[in-house]
């Protein structure tokens, strides 16, 4: 059984074979059932770039970009070459942030790029450390996560023998939110993975969530994890709001229909509510039920536990990717029409309502302002950038 614990003042209270780890009072859970047709041909490409025939300085053309990023006035950043290289809204250049180096304002190995709320870009690396930098592109500070004083306190209250950042949103420069994936012995000295939200305020450092990685088995002082048990999804929203969701375990079935659950945490108050959708069970394949002969395990205990579990495994996780845009929450499901076409639910969290149901052909990389970005590829093989404009009936509109 997998235990999550929450480090919030209010904790929304279900019926799930799971423990949680209860503060103060409780919220409401809201149920909706879907029933709507699913809106297709909701995508219109306005824009694609990056390439020779569509840049004319060379610093600029995409090697091999890992991240996008855009502002509220549509500039997009893209992380690539080991710069942030920026572009106006219509895909011309603009500027570059940053080059490679070791010192402050320089990236080595660089792994994800976030605007956060005032403007402010955050440039994380495999080394935990990431740079800050102004909304006109200067360079502020940066924090290496193993030295910071608050980091190193909640490692230490939170018995993480580990940890990395893999994404910071800075709401300001001394209030951000990061996702760690932590490492620590469990109650059973075993070497546990897991995911968890931090929230950085000027006073103090939150644990919000702490959720132990899914499909993970121990023998013989030895672990393994075992593909499609689910995953930690989380996403930025407006109104200093967060939702997260453990596919593992928000989900249940009730009067032969299945559910998956979000929590909605506000930073105001450090309240959490909860949300609750139907879905439609996607079944996994029989070939990934079974064992690869490639794989190797490194005791016969494990090789067992790993081998009943995934060939017991019947579905996919209800969800594959949770996105945000403002006060909309876009779910990508395993879900497929027969053109292959991605099944999402998107909701409206401040009108607290399903929206609409729709099928895309493409997973973003991100969605801002009602537009779609991802990274692409041209007809001959090279990077892109493509911008898509939703139809505003995924909105409501």
């Amino acid at each position: 059984m997998k235990n999550r614990l929450y480090f919030l003042k209010c904790i929304p209270i279900i019926c799930l074979s799971f423990f949680l780890l209860f503060f103060y009072c409780s919220s409401d859970v809201d149920v909706q059932t879907l029933e709507m047709q699913p809106l297709t041909d909701v995508l219109t490409l306005e824009l694609s770039f990056g390439d020779e025939s569509t840049i004319s300085k060379e610093e600029y053309l995409l090697a091999k970009p890992r991240s996008i990023a855009v502002n509220d006035s549509g500039d997009i950043f893209v992380l690539d070459e080991d710069r942030v290289k920026v572009f106006y809204s219509n895909g011309k250049e603009k500027a570059i942030i940053g080059r490679p180096g070791p010192g402050p304002g320089e990236f080595q190995n660089p792994t994800n790029i976030i605007i956060g709320k005032s403007g402010y870009l955050l440039v994380t690396e495999m080394s935990d450390k990431f740079n800050i930098f102004s909304p006109d592109y200067k360079f502020v500070r940066w924090i290496n996560i193993k030295q910071h004083p608050p980091y190193r306190q909640i490692m230490k209250k939170n018995d993480w023998s580990s940890s990395r950042a893999y994404y910071v949103y800075s709401y300001d420069d001394n209030t951000r939110v990061i996702y760690f994936r932590t490492h620590k012995s469990n109650a059973d000295g075993n070497f546990e993975s897991g995911s968890a939200l931090i929230y950085e305020t000027p006073d103090t450092v939150h644990t919000l969530v702490y959720s132990p990685a899914a499909g993970q088995i121990f023998a013989d002082n030895r672990s393994e994890t075992v593909p499609y048990q689910g995953d930690f999804l989380f996403g930025i929203l407006n109104k200093n709001r967060i939702v997260f969701t453990d596919t593992a375990i928000d989900k249940y079935s009730e009067d032969d229909k299945s559910y998956y659950i979000l929590h909605i945490i506000s930073l105001d108050d450090l309240k959490s509510t909860e949300i609750s959708l139907t879905y439609k069970k996607v079944e996994l394949p029989e070939s990934r039920r079974e064992v690869p002969g490639f794989v190797y395990f490194r005791s016969k205990a494990i090789g067992d536990k790993y081998t009943e579990i995934i060939s017991n495994t019947k579905y996919w996780p209800p969800i594959r990717k949770v996105i945000t845009d403002r006060n909309f929450i876009f779910i990508y499901t395993y879900q497929k029409n027969d053109e292959g076409e991605y099944f999402i639910n998107i909701f409206d969290i401040d009108k607290n309502k399903h929206i609409c149901s729709v099928y895309m052909p493409v997973i973003p990389n991100i969605i801002k302002n009602g537009y779609l970005y991802r990274i692409g590829e041209n007809e001959e093989g090279f990077y892109v950038i493509e911008k898509y404009k939703i139809a505003p009936a995924v909105y409501g509109k």
